[in-house]
């Protein structure tokens, strides 16, 4: 799980921002990120145990708050969203670190590509605290060692199954029915011969009955599992 805290004066600014947050979260078994929005500054320079803090600028939060955030937690991410008045560069400052800087808010469709680079990030940072989180290849007498997060899709092939990662693509034999009973939450079947991580869709096509990665890899998707995948992306 990861905790995010939302400081903004308005929380009517985060709307499109917690409908785009929300939508990550019904893509695995467990939800992903748990979030609060703040709307005092007492509460700015008070709340701890956070993974990730989202702060919408202007008002009186100033660079000094942020600087001052960063000396009581060195290790939370920062994600800057500028007012209108001052742009995001403003905000690089080594004392500051922020992980991502966004140009005012935006509208759900400008902002899916940031979040979801943003939740890449925090899922693999959060994958390699868990080893378990693996998937275990058995090759002759060699065992592979796979994070979740650097598989694309496995796809069926000639009675085989091949596994696309970020690196090279793996062949072995098994079957999809038995994948669909080991992997976790994040895949999902598309087709007869795909199985995709939902991590890794940027793009859902139904005009063209297709999906695409963010490797740009175009996965078709059959009506068999069109409603399996509507109501686990809901995009």
């Amino acid at each position: 799980m990861i905790y995010i805290g939302i400081f903004s004066e308005s929380t009517m600014d985060c709307i499109s921002l917690i409908r785009v947050i929300g939508r990550y979260n019904l893509m695995t078994d467990r939800p992903f990120f748990h979030w609060d929005i703040y709307d005092k500054e007492e509460d700015w320079l008070t709340i701890s145990g956070l993974d990730l803090i989202i702060v919408r600028m202007g008002g009186p939060l100033t660079l000094d708050t942020l600087r001052k955030i960063r000396i009581r937690d060195a290790q939370v991410e920062l994600v800057i969203i500028s007012d209108d008045k001052i742009p995001a560069k403003y905000y690089i400052d080594p004392e500051i670190r922020p992980l991502l800087l966004l140009d005012s808010f935006l509208d759900e469709e400008s902002l899916m590509h940031p979040i979801h680079k943003l939740w890449r990030y925090l899922y693999q940072k959060k994958e390699s605290e868990s080893f378990s989180h693996r998937f275990f290849l058995g090759e002759k007498s060699i065992q592979r060692i796979f994070p979740y997060s650097s598989i694309y899709y496995f796809e069926s092939r000639n009675k085989r199954i091949v596994m696309k990662t970020e690196k090279m693509d793996y062949e072995f034999y098994d079957s999809f029915l038995r994948m669909e009973q080991i992997l976790p939450g994040e895949f999902i079947r598309c087709h007869r011969g795909f199985i995709v991580n939902v991590t890794h869709i940027l793009h859902i096509d139904y005009g063209r009955h297709g999906l695409e990665l963010d490797d740009h890899t175009f996965i078709p998707i059959s009506k068999k599992y069109r409603r399996q995948l509507e109501s686990k992306i809901h995009v």
